[in-house]
């Protein structure tokens, strides 16, 4: 993750921990305190998680893009923690920039954030291109640029898959292979280039 990334997530965390007025003070409050106990409503749990990444949103590309518009359906569930309330994926691909549908997207797919809200403040776990990626459990595989394998280029694609590391509360990556290297083509749950359901 990138310096800015880190920044850019502090200061959402910032917004949200520290609110902007003593009212809305009170309730981030609340919400840093209360955000991702394993005993949450769901559908609350989910309202949070969207709440803190459409900040982000705001803050981080709102200069550029005049306003910013995440759909309900670029939001899509997903379990990579190994259990609890579930972590919440964001195609950007479906985000309107201003008047612009393809700014988050390009030759490597689109950009795909993953959010955690269990087990402490909530906070971006990855944010990456990608054309597809399908979560297992306790892995997130991901079917990128080809130029993030080794030896790779762009008319092929990486499988890079990730582990959640509970430990240091992180995905590690821990394959990198080419797509013309797998014995047989690997279909992605989540088509992140597909026109919206």
């Amino acid at each position: 993750m990138s310096v800015s990334s880190h920044w850019r997530i502090g200061f959402a965390s910032l917004f949200v921990i520290g609110g902007c007025n003593g009212a809305r003070e009170n309730e981030a409050e609340q919400q840093a305190t209360i955000a991702g106990r394993e005993t949450d409503n769901p559908a609350a749990h989910m309202a949070r998680l969207k709440d803190v990444i459409r900040t982000d949103a705001r803050v981080s590309y709102g200069d550029e893009c005049a306003s910013i518009e995440i759909p309900g359906n670029a939001f899509i569930p997903v379990e990579i923690t190994g259990g609890g309330l579930p972590e919440l994926a964001v195609n950007f691909g479906r985000v309107r920039c201003g008047e612009a549908l393809t700014r988050f997207s390009g030759t490597g797919g689109a950009m795909v954030q993953f959010w955690v809200g269990s087990g402490g403040p909530v906070r971006l776990l990855l944010e990456h291109q990608m054309h597809g990626f399908t979560a297992d459990g306790t892995r997130l595989i991901t079917m990128q640029h080809g130029a993030f394998c080794p030896g790779g280029a762009g008319p092929d694609q990486c499988r890079v898959i990730y582990e959640w590391n509970d430990q240091d509360r992180r995905l590690d990556v821990v394959e990198r292979t080419l797509a013309s290297a797998l014995e047989r083509p690997e279909k992605m749950r989540h088509d992140v280039n597909a026109p919206p359901p």
